[in-house]
C-alpha cells in the first residue's frame, strides 16, 4: 500500500497525481488505491471492534480521510462493510491465484487445498468468520450476499484448474461446479475442522492433511477419463 494514501485525503491526492488541487480529480489508480486503502482499514476496525462498535466517522478518522470522501464512494454502513468483506476475501484469493505452480492437476489441487488450509487458520479470516457469524442474525441480507461471494471465490479456484484439465480431455467436463464443491469440502472443510476441534500442540495444519495425497487419488480415479 501507498503510504501517502494515509497522510493524505482527496485534495491532497488530487495533487499527488500532478493536478491542482483546486477542484481537480485523482487519476483511477489512486482512486483505486485510495479506496483499497480504505476497505483494509474498514476492514481491521470492523474486525476488531464489530460492525456496532465502530461508526462510519470513526472508521474515517482511521483511514485520514474526510467523511465527505467516505460517502462519495460508500452509500452507508452495509455498503462499506460488505465491500470490505468482500475485498479481503478477493485479496487473499487473488495471492493464492498467483502462486499456483504449472504441474498435473493432482499437483495443482494438492497446493490449492494445503494453502487454503493454511489461509483459514490465518487470524485475519478467523476474524473474517467471526465477523460474519456477528451479522448473520441482524443482517441476513448482508449476510447471504457477503457469504455468496465467498463461496463463489473459494470454488472458482478448483473450477479453474479443472475447467483447463477438462479442456486437454484428461478429465470429465461434466458438473465440474459440482466436482469443485466436493473437491473443497474434501480438501478444505474437513482437514480445517479436524484441526479447528482437535488441534495439535504446535498449532500447525499438517499433521492434519497427510491424508490429502491419498484423497485427491481417489478424487481424481472418479474424474479421469478412461479408455472405455
Amino acid at each position: 500500500m501507498n503510504s501517502g494514501l494515509i497522510e493524505h485525503n482527496e485534495e491532497n491526492l488530487a495533487v499527488s497525481d500532478g493536478r491542482s488541487g483546486k477542484g481537480g480529480r485523482p487519476s483511477r489508480e489512486v482512486a483505486a488505491q485510495l479506496r483499497g486503502h480504505i476497505l483494509e482499514v474498514a476492514l481491521r476496525e470492523y474486525s476488531r471492534h464489530g460492525v456496532e462498535g465502530v461508526t462510519l466517522s470513526e472508521i474515517a478518522r482511521e483511514a485520514k480521510v474526510s467523511k465527505r470522501t467516505l460517502y462519495t464512494r460508500f452509500r452507508d454502513r452495509d455498503d462499506l462493510l460488505v465491500a470490505a468483506i468482500e475485498h479481503g476475501i478477493e485479496r487473499l484469493l487473488t495471492r493464492l491465484s498467483n502462486t499456483i505452480p504449472a504441474g498435473t492437476l493432482r499437483d495443482q489441487l494438492l497446493y490449492i487445498g494445503a494453502e487454503m488450509i493454511t489461509i483459514s487458520l490465518q487470524q485475519e479470516v478467523i476474524g473474517l468468520e467471526r465477523l460474519l457469524t456477528s451479522i448473520s442474525q441482524r443482517m441476513p441480507e448482508v449476510y447471504q450476499q457477503v457469504s455468496g461471494t465467498i463461496q463463489k471465490g473459494r470454488l472458482s479456484l478448483i473450477e479453474s484448474v479443472l475447467e483447463k484439465t477438462a479442456a486437454r480431455g484428461e478429465i470429465e467436463g461434466k458438473s465440474i461446479p459440482i466436482a469443485a464443491s466436493i473437491i473443497f469440502d474434501i480438501l478444505v472443510t474437513q482437514p480445517r475442522r479436524k484441526v479447528i476441534n482437535h488441534p495439535t500442540s504446535s498449532g500447525e495444519a499438517s499433521m492434519s492433511i497427510d491424508y490429502l495425497p491419498e484423497a485427491i487419488d481417489l478424487i481424481l480415479y472418479g474424474i479421469f477419463v478412461r479408455p472405455k
